[in-house]
């Protein structure tokens, strides 16, 4: 029987599960201190989840149920491995209980372990889907809500005001699309000394929307065929 020395039983008691996840997300975020940890095993602990969640977080679809199969690197006879079960007495009690902890395979393959950990913890399914969708964050996380994106309410406060900025902008650049091609339309219609006047369709669209669709603008629409140039051509 062996003492209760155990980096898993670090935990408050009945939080195992929970203290177990954060864990996890600490290792996908790089942030483990436990164990060794290279870039090469953070990789493919990523690799992993990543697998896990094309999958659709079922174990028989793949490309997972591959990465699982018999005598892959993540089978799960390799998955078992990476614990083992003592008998460990109770502290300040004179019974004694099971117990697993990391066998020597997990401290040399820690991105076997922590996928081990991670396949077998009843919380598994609150792990994020990815990392946050908040560019400058990018980390790991548990969910407190389904479909849950970002990390916390202050990334999801910037992704959505980049997504307003961005829809914003969208709207701004339909508006000048459409009030250039409406410009377009009444140099068609416009006479020989307007037209002389301006020099140029573009410079009249240009003038005549105040300055708010520039000739760069209009040059740019024209090639990626957002906006018609007038009929019969012209400057």
């Amino acid at each position: 029987m062996k003492s209760n020395n155990n980096i898993l039983t670090d935990a408050p008691p009945h939080s195992n599960n929970l203290w177990e996840m954060n864990w996890i997300v600490a290792a996908l975020n790089g942030a483990d201190s436990k164990m060794p940890f290279s870039k090469a095993h953070h990789q493919k602990l990523v690799a992993f989840v990543e697998s896990w969640n094309k999958s659709g977080r079922n174990p028989l679809r793949e490309p997972f149920s591959k990465l699982i199969a018999e005598d892959a690197p993540f089978s799960l006879e390799e998955l078992a491995r990476a614990f083992t079960w003592d008998l460990v007495s109770r502290p300040g009690d004179s019974g004694a209980m099971w117990e697993k902890r990391p066998s020597e395979l997990a401290y040399s393959n820690p991105s076997l372990f922590y996928a081990a950990l991670l396949f077998a913890n009843p919380l598994r399914m609150k792990l994020s889907d990815g990392p946050c969708q908040r560019p400058a964050c990018q980390r790991w996380f548990i969910k407190t809500r389904e479909n849950q994106k970002t990390c916390s309410r202050r990334c999801l406060g910037v992704v959505r005001s980049v997504a307003a900025m961005k829809e914003q902008r969208k709207r701004e650049h339909e508006e000048r699309l459409e009030l250039a091609q409406q410009l377009i339309s009444k140099w068609e219609g416009a006479s020989a000394k307007e037209k002389k006047k301006h020099g140029s369709w573009k410079e009249f669209v240009e003038s005549k929307s105040k300055k708010n669709v520039s000739k760069k603008f209009i040059t740019r629409a024209v090639n990626n065929k957002e906006l018609r140039s007038p009929k019969g051509g012209g400057k």
